[in-house]
């Protein structure tokens, strides 16, 4: 009998990647912004894995969705990369003032010292300079980027399904006077 030759578990991984590209812009997105920037700690994994896992988690949930999202919308709209980063953009706004009120509040732990300079209107402008942009491009576009080069057939096409995006007519059905 002939020995079965086994594949290395590397080319499995990007074929199973390749195959899901949902999964695939989930694994980047938390991984450049937080993990290459080291505002998320990658030694928890070793130091305090529970921890890790819930940062994980919360980061997927603030990245992965942003970014699926935008990705679709500009697939759909058939928009190029001025939209993906203007989106990106809103995206940051989103997360920074609303999501973790960094822009709005000047003891915020990431903002740091940079907590106390350029307020004006409640904003500190400062920080929403920096952070609003690494957003754009590091959170946003550079994942869809990275996707759309080891995916090519995802630059074109749309990650999600169709439901809850069909144009739905809400009037209602006519009446007739009998």
């Amino acid at each position: 009998m002939e020995a079965k030759a086994r594949t290395p578990v590397g080319a499995r991984t990007v074929g199973y990647l390749k195959s899901h590209p949902i999964l695939s812009l989930l694994v980047l997105t938390p991984g450049i912004p937080e993990y290459l920037s080291s505002s998320s700690p990658i030694n928890a994994i070793v130091l305090n894995p529970p921890q890790f896992v819930f940062q994980l988690l919360a980061n997927l949930g603030l990245y992965g969705s942003g970014a699926l999202l935008i990705h679709d919308a500009a697939t759909r709209w058939r928009k190029g990369w001025a939209t993906i980063f203007l989106l990106g953009a809103g995206y940051g706004i989103l997360e920074e003032g609303v999501a973790l009120s960094t822009l709005f509040d000047p003891n915020a732990g990431p903002v740091g010292a940079l907590g106390f300079y350029g307020h004006w209107l409640g904003v500190n402008w400062v920080w929403a300079a920096g952070i609003v942009p690494f957003h754009a491009i590091y959170s946003i576009s550079l994942p869809i980027l990275l996707l759309g080069m080891a995916i090519p057939e995802t630059r074109a096409k749309p990650l999600l399904g169709r439901r809850g995006t069909i144009k739905r007519s809400w009037s209602s059905p006519s009446t007739s006077s009998s």
